[in-house]
């Protein structure tokens, strides 16, 4: 049940991004949504009927769909390790700090982001194909998501709310080699 609600959140993320072609800097990324265009504020495609989701095996993914060359190249990079992090949060405000990626499995992970002087959070991670999503838990007991595309040089892409939050943030993740 887990996977396939993770596949469903990756399929749903990702849909408006899959005609990307252009790879903005990271500046322009931040002003423009990491390039969404503005239909990706639309609401979500209907789900498929229950019959549809039915037949869907827990062991299919996201990554079982047709690939853009971009999108299959990501699915290829390499993810872990120590990333730069830059992003806006939920009031636009930018921030910047580290995150560092522990990979346990093929898929899954831990993940550690250190933003500001003294914020640190903490989460659990899973990659599936280009998709790499986590969930992770403020200090003070807040929880949130985000869901990342993996980019072909290993830059992630992606957006992140909290719960019981209004909005969405946006964050890079940059490897530092």
């Amino acid at each position: 049940m887990t996977r396939l609600l993770l596949a469903g959140v990756a399929a749903l993320a990702v849909g408006p991004l899959a005609a990307q072609t252009g790879q903005p800097t990271a500046q322009e990324a931040m002003q423009d949504g990491f390039g969404l265009p503005a239909a990706a504020a639309a609401p979500a495609p209907a789900a498929p009927p229950a019959a549809a989701a039915a037949q869907v095996s827990p062991s299919q993914s996201a990554d079982a769909t047709a690939l853009t060359p971009a999108q299959l190249a990501g699915a290829q990079a390499r993810v872990g390790g120590r990333y730069r992090s830059q992003g806006a949060n939920l009031d636009g405000s930018p921030y910047e700090g580290e995150a560092e990626i522990v990979m346990s499995g093929r898929e899954r992970c831990r993940i550690t982001w250190r933003t500001g002087r003294s914020s640190t959070q903490r989460g659990i991670c899973m990659r599936t194909g280009y998709i790499f999503v986590a969930s992770y838990q403020f200090q003070q007991g807040a929880i949130g998501i985000v869901t990342y595309q993996v980019q072909p040089d290993g830059v992630l892409k992606g957006h992140w709310t909290i719960a019981d939050t209004e909005g969405r943030g946006a964050e890079i993740l940059t490897p530092l080699r």
